[in-house]
């Protein structure tokens, strides 16, 4: 076995004169997330986190887990900490066992009650894993399956705005994108690595996929197409900053010395110390990040230059502002469930700093001929793609 998670097994063709060896690369995965995996534990072949996440939480009498999203959330690498009660879920459906673990002292005879509970969830409750409503109730959102708790402060319908808005932005395709990136960066000579055309590719690549949030949101496909026309051409670029910074934050890019020093020489200094700046204020709620984005989309504001072209406003900008209006309440109302009035406040806050922090790194980029052909393009296919015209 290598260092990078994969078995080399071998064949061995013998003949009276020579010995012919093919050497095969078996590629080994954790079956829980899907990273790169050494062993097997409990029967299972996993990676090292996942090893010490269910040793931690699969013993009896340990904090209840819960689920706000009806138990059915992904499990990957770049998500597993999100759902402690969906990747203890996905650890028992891969076959790791409880009874397998190999006791320190003498212990009670275990039950399996914490496997039943994920397994067969009308069973007795375990005190594991925690669902946030009672079984007696009708399943209200199919969309998400999010559950109701008796201390959340949304509506049937907030719920499932919230299912439908946190579905627009697939954050997932960027990671892939910056992770496939960086592999492939290191992968070359040091003087080969992190030129402009790879830069702009990658940045292209990111800023794109903000477009979704128009794209697949019935709130926005509702207006007007002067209006849509309006809001792509107006807040694309912010989205798609923010958007892109959201993505090199979880990858770390920007803690990349020669990564971050070859955007600078394409995008200038002072954009990517606002664009740093931004990466820090991005709040660590993924869910909370989806909808400050959404509440982006239909913001008004606008950095003041001037051109030959006419000036055009929304036709209908009491729409747009209901619709911002109705999102920051959602989000207000989540993130008080969640975290808190005090957690709410500071996470607001910061969304608010890091929304002017983005759009400083937008004013300063826009400077750059390299940035603005990348957003005229963004825009155009944005455009194309939703059917709408200048």
């Amino acid at each position: 076995m290598d260092q990078r998670g994969t078995l080399i097994t071998s064949d061995d063709t013998v003949s009276s004169t020579t010995v012919t060896r093919k050497r095969r690369v078996i590629q080994l995965e954790c079956k829980v997330c899907g990273a790169a995996a050494y062993s097997s534990y409990v029967g299972v072949l996993t990676c090292a986190p996942c090893k010490m996440f269910f040793k931690r939480n699969a013993e009896i009498k340990q904090k209840p887990l819960k689920c706000d999203f009806g138990g059915n959330c992904e499990i990957n690498i770049f998500n597993r900490h999100n759902c402690s009660y969906c990747r203890l879920k996905k650890c028992f459906a891969s076959g790791m066992q409880t009874e397998l673990f190999r006791p320190s002292r003498p212990i009670q005879k275990r039950t399996n009650r914490k496997k039943k509970e994920i397994v067969a969830p009308t069973t007795e409750k375990s005190n594991a894993l925690v669902m946030l409503t009672s079984r007696n109730q009708p399943q209200l959102l199919p969309t998400l399956t999010l559950l109701r708790s008796d201390t959340s402060t949304l509506s049937i319908d907030q719920w499932g705005l919230l299912s439908n808005l946190i579905h627009c932005y697939d954050e997932h395709g960027g990671f892939l994108v910056a992770e496939r990136f960086t592999s492939e960066q290191n992968g070359l000579p040091l003087k080969a690595r992190y030129k402009y055309g790879s830069l702009n590719a990658l940045y292209s690549s990111l800023m794109t996929g903000s477009q979704l949030l128009f794209e697949k949101n019935a709130d926005f496909i509702a207006l007007s197409s002067h209006d849509r026309s309006h809001l792509i051409y107006g807040r694309l670029k912010y989205l798609g900053g923010i958007g892109a910074c959201f993505i090199l934050s979880h990858v770390k890019l920007f803690d990349n010395p020669a990564f971050y020093s070859a955007s600078e020489a394409v995008y200038g200094s002072p954009a990517m110390e606002a664009g740093k700046a931004t990466c820090n204020l991005i709040d660590s709620d993924v869910v909370f990040v989806k909808l400050g984005l959404s509440i982006l989309a239909f913001s008004t504001f606008d950095y003041t230059f001037y051109t030959n072209t006419e000036t055009r406003n929304l036709e209908n900008i009491t729409a747009v502002l209901r619709i911002q209006d109705m999102y920051i309440e959602l989000a207000w109302r989540y993130l008080v469930y969640k975290y808190g009035h005090s957690r709410a406040v500071i996470s607001f806050s910061n969304l608010i700093r890091c929304i002017f922090s983005g759009n400083k790194s937008t004013v300063e980029a826009i400077e750059r001929k390299q940035y603005t052909d990348m957003v005229d393009a963004m825009i155009k296919q944005a455009k194309q793609t939703l059917s709408l015209n200048d």
